[in-house]
């Protein structure tokens, strides 16, 4: 797992506030407003066991989101949905991750880049429904993998790009976007993605620079929300010796 935060160089020098004085309006270190979007791109069909297991987790960080209340959103990351993150404060999403290849010219294709699976299976009608997203290059296509049952499948589903987000998504300052996915945070190759969230508002972001397992993923999610929120009740994800709570205020600009 890798963190990144959008300050300039040397700013995570400077030591966090007293406790008393930490607040939501302190310097704006902490998100400006109180929305939370948990969002899974597994296909809830053609990724059943993956779809559960995220959506176990998605269900542990809403009830640790509303305890500190935020407004929760949760819902199935398909293209249109994916559009509907807005005045967010904490984007969360489990899923695929994937490196594509974009048009960068007429017959050239960029370097290879992070890019997001969504949930949304490629048709013939998307096709026509999506056609500006797909030109754009805020939309493409990716084979996804995924066990049906007793069957291992790859399906074709639609990625969002860096330009999806420039394009449709609004985030409030100092804002948390962690994308639990595979080379999510991969260097160079998620710079773009991570860039075009920080040019969002984003202040920290979230992901792994390498392939991660579900059960991995899910655990290391609720573990990281729990503490941040303060809570670190979950027993089973204690640290031994005991772990003090940690600062959100010093996570957040470090």
């Amino acid at each position: 797992m890798v963190i990144a935060n959008n300050l300039p160089y040397g700013e995570y020098t400077r030591s966090a506030p007293a406790a008393s004085a930490r607040s939501r309006a302190d310097e704006n270190q902490l998100p400006a407003g109180q929305n939370a979007f948990l969002v899974s791109c597994f296909d809830p069909f053609w990724a059943q066991g993956l779809f559960a297991t995220a959506d176990d987790t998605l269900n542990v960080l809403q009830n640790v989101a509303n305890q500190s209340g935020y407004a929760v959103t949760k819902y199935v990351g398909t293209v249109d949905n994916l559009k509907r993150v807005r005045n967010a404060d904490i984007v969360y999403i489990d899923g695929h991750g994937t490196l594509a290849q974009l048009p960068a010219g007429p017959g050239v294709l960029s370097t290879k880049i992070y890019c997001l699976p969504t949930a949304t299976v490629i048709t013939p009608g998307d096709d026509l429904r999506l056609a500006e997203d797909i030109a754009d290059g805020s939309v493409g296509p990716a084979l996804v993998g995924a066990r049906h049952a007793t069957e291992y499948l790859l399906a074709q589903h639609y990625y969002i790009t860096p330009k999806f987000v420039r394009k449709y998504w609004n985030l409030h300052p100092n804002s948390l976007v962690y994308l639990n996915t595979c080379m999510s945070q991969s260097d160079p190759e998620a710079t773009s993605f991570r860039r075009a969230c920080w040019e969002q508002n984003a202040s920290a972001y979230v992901g792994w620079s390498r392939c991660i397992t579900a059960f991995d993923a899910a655990e290391s999610a609720r573990y990281l929300f729990n503490g941040i929120a303060g809570q670190n009740d979950l027993g089973d994800l204690k640290k031994n010796p005991p772990q003090r709570p940690f600062s959100s205020v010093r996570y957040w600009r470090t």
